[in-house]
């Protein structure tokens, strides 16, 4: 570990920075892709060497050393684990820590992960909210806290495929195609011009078979689609509620809200509507209501192409109006979640140092 107290420009507060250091973790040699592309196929495709990446990681960590106001690096050695030879090679002074600087490291991380409230006084009615900003405070406080509050951005890794096919089914759909619906889907996939996205897509283009097939049966029986993607707002309770609608469906004089989804849908119940978080077809409802005649608002399973439809409208509607009467209240608790599961795939985790 490489404990380091650092003055930051903006907040001219000292920060604390931990760093694991061991040869496995820390070390730059060779890894998975350095050992099928050789120095010459690096050099011909202008791509950097081992050891430009190396010297590159070499200068961010002396940029962070040469701003500390004091660091110290701990690190083990036995038969298990070793120090860093690149570490090493920065020809960083090294000595035997005494017992004090374990010490004050270990006493100085269990206070950071106190479970400090934070409370504070704060409009969350003056910006628009949406279902997944309700969600995240239903969820987890603290998480919309980091979010919503601090503004603290999540970078996204990979590909996000349910993205992808929302926005290729728009395409499909703004003019709906005279040839059959999967072919249309696959033309249309060919033009992605990241490759990996289109492999995905490929994929997923056998999933939607279901789909496809429903939906032209759809498009027989005289159904139309009245819109897709369409952002709306309105007010409610004295809140600004906004919303994007996957698709509105138009049959003879009512209207259906659709609301795509690319992963698995749990069907509800009325045990469980009362712990539900999840409010983003109430939204669209409202969101619709005064301006459309509504018949059926639905999550749409794409791989099954079943519809879950929503049964307990007027249950959630009532208990909507109870988490915007506490959502409303001037001073919030930033509360952490007590449902552990709910920590798995928070991006704040680490931050929070719940666990």
């Amino acid at each position: 570990m490489v404990p380091i107290s650092m003055s930051c420009p903006l907040t001219k507060r000292t920060m604390d920075v931990y760093m694991v250091n061991n040869a496995n973790r820390m070390n730059t040699a060779e890894n998975i892709k350095d050992i099928f592309i050789n120095s010459a196929v690096r050099t011909l495709a202008k791509m950097p060497s081992i050891q430009d990446r190396q010297n590159y990681h070499r200068s961010l960590y002396e940029s962070l050393f040469a701003k500390a106001k004091r660091a110290c690096i701990i690190s083990c050695d036995n038969d298990e684990e070793s120090p860093s030879s690149f570490i090493a090679s920065m020809n960083l002074p090294v000595q035997t820590p005494s017992r004090d600087v374990f010490v004050s490291f270990f006493n100085n991380s269990k206070r950071n992960n106190q479970h400090s409230e934070i409370i504070l006084d704060v409009d969350l009615c003056a910006s628009s909210l949406s279902a997944t900003k309700l969600k995240t405070y239903l969820t987890c406080k603290r998480s919309f806290y980091y979010k919503y509050i601090r503004g603290f951005s999540v970078a996204q890794d990979g590909l996000n495929i349910g993205v992808e096919i929302h926005k290729h089914l728009e395409m499909l759909f703004k003019n709906p195609p005279a040839m059959p619906l999967q072919k249309a889907f696959d033309l249309q996939i060919e033009q992605e011009a990241d490759i990996r996205m289109r492999f995905e897509l490929m994929l997923w283009s056998k999933k939607l078979e279901p789909f496809f097939k429903w939906q032209q049966r759809r498009f027989d029986a005289g159904y139309e689609i009245y819109a897709l993607e369409q952002s709306r707002e309105c007010a409610y309770k004295g809140f600004s509620l906004q919303g994007k609608i996957d698709r509105i469906d138009k049959f003879q004089d009512a209207y259906e809200i659709i609301d795509y989804k690319s992963g698995k849908v749990k069907a509800q119940s009325e045990k469980t509507i009362a712990q539900t978080t999840d409010f983003q077809l109430v939204f669209y409802y409202l969101l619709c209501k005064d301006e459309l005649k509504i018949s059926s608002l639905a999550n749409l399973a794409l791989a099954s192409a079943t519809p879950y439809e929503e049964e307990f409208l007027e249950q959630k509607l009532e208990l909507l109006d109870a988490h915007l009467k506490e959502f409303g209240q001037k001073t919030q608790n930033f509360t952490k979640t007590d449902d552990e599961k709910n920590c798995r795939y928070c991006p704040y985790v680490y931050l929070c140092a719940k666990n």
